[in-house]
């Protein structure tokens, strides 16, 4: 077969892709259906106001709730690396950019400790068959750095 469109030579090993996307507090439809799963609605904020100030902080569980369903997702995520055979898995910051943009920036943290600590905690729980994992933080890494020495101390 042609290789014009090949940028390197074939690996020894298969590289799988998985894909999976995180929560999406982005468009407002997915934005108005996920929010009030997890956060308390501003009171008196009409429709005139954006939706990344309608809600603010967490409702009472709303944080637990987060942190079960994040950690659910990739806990389906590392189940299918580990039926394909993955050894070496590198995770893209999935979740912690754009998938934002309606949270209020006071709640960003929340949202990215629930991303950071469903990893550790399912890391630490069970043995996914990994030799390296490879946890890309993006610009948060300080964020994920601090997380996980808080974690081991």
């Amino acid at each position: 077969g042609s290789t014009m469109n090949q940028l390197a030579p074939k690996t020894p090993h298969p590289i799988v892709f998985l894909s999976s996307p995180g929560l999406d507090f982005c468009t407002n439809s997915t934005t108005r259906l996920e929010m009030p799963k997890y956060f308390e609605e501003i009171e008196g904020a009409g429709e005139e106001c954006d939706l990344s100030c309608r809600w603010k902080g967490f409702k009472e569980g709303g944080e637990a709730s987060l942190q079960k369903r994040v950690k659910n997702l990739y806990r389906v995520i590392l189940s299918s690396a580990r039926l394909q055979g993955v050894r070496n898995p590198s995770m893209l910051p999935m979740g912690l950019g754009v998938f934002l943009y309606n949270v209020n920036k006071a709640d960003h943290d929340g949202v990215r400790e629930a991303y950071f600590r469903s990893q550790y905690e399912l890391l630490t729980e069970e043995d996914w068959g990994f030799e390296t994992y490879w946890l890309n933080p993006a610009q948060h890494r300080g964020f994920a750095e601090k997380m996980l020495r808080e974690g081991i101390e």
